[in-house]
């Protein structure tokens, strides 16, 4: 049984690992054979700790990197948790404290993060859905913004001149270029590595038809196919 599962990854044997929000606050694992199991977490909270002793609050966006880690968008916590493959679960950036602020590890704020993705570089990238703003943070856990600025909007442009109103995924592409599902503005937009925005599909006034409306979720496939997940 799951309770609001919402984030989906998959890991390289196969087993894909949900995030189970809800009541749950779970990490859970279902291995190839279909069995499901629970790798992280156990009640509502904020703790760090192996397999049950660690605690999330709505954990949502899930990623894996090339080492086996899982990352999590702890949405609840205002918080990016990593998983190791042992189960190990550590905060990588914010403290629980919603908020916006660039900075290392526990100075850095979110509110509310969505979506996570970690680059061919390494690096850990963040939808910080109610900072409207696209977050990233380095391997030494620095975390900077990417894009966005101080209000929500919609504007493309450079790094803090563009505008994103409630950002909620965002995969990477091979040239780690950023997808971003900017679900109140019915838009798909892509960011550059050196934080250029700009829309590649919107919902123009009046249309009967858009052709996003409300996206929530997106996935890039081998061929470079965008696959988008409506909430609407």
């Amino acid at each position: 049984r799951f309770a609001d599962p919402y984030g989906v990854a998959i890991a390289k044997d196969g087993a894909v690992f949900v995030s189970d929000a809800g009541d749950n606050n779970r990490i859970r694992r279902i291995a190839t054979d279909g069995t499901v199991s629970t790798f992280a977490g156990s009640v509502e909270g904020f703790a760090e700790g192996v397999g049950a002793a660690a605690a999330f609050d709505t954990p949502s966006g899930l990623a894996f990197d090339g080492d086996g880690n899982l990352y999590v968008a702890d949405t609840g916590n205002h918080a990016i948790r990593r998983i190791t493959p042992q189960g190990t679960v550590s905060t990588l950036a914010g403290d629980g404290t919603p908020g916006f602020a660039d900075g290392a590890g526990a100075q850095a704020r979110f509110d509310g993060p969505t979506g996570i993705a970690v680059g061919g570089d390494g690096r850990v990238y963040v939808a910080d859905t109610y900072n409207d703003r696209i977050r990233v943070i380095a391997r030494d856990g620095t975390v900077s913004t990417l894009a966005g600025g101080d209000r929500p909007g919609d504007a493309d442009g450079p790094g803090a001149l563009a505008r994103f109103d409630t950002p909620t995924a965002l995969p990477v592409d091979a040239m780690n270029r950023v997808y971003v599902a900017d679900l109140r503005n019915d838009a798909i937009r892509r960011i550059t590595p050196t934080g250029e925005v700009s829309t590649l599909v919107r919902a123009m006034p009046g249309d009967g038809h858009p052709p996003v409306h409300r996206p929530l979720s997106l996935a890039i496939a081998h061929d470079g196919v965008v696959y988008v997940g409506e909430m609407y």
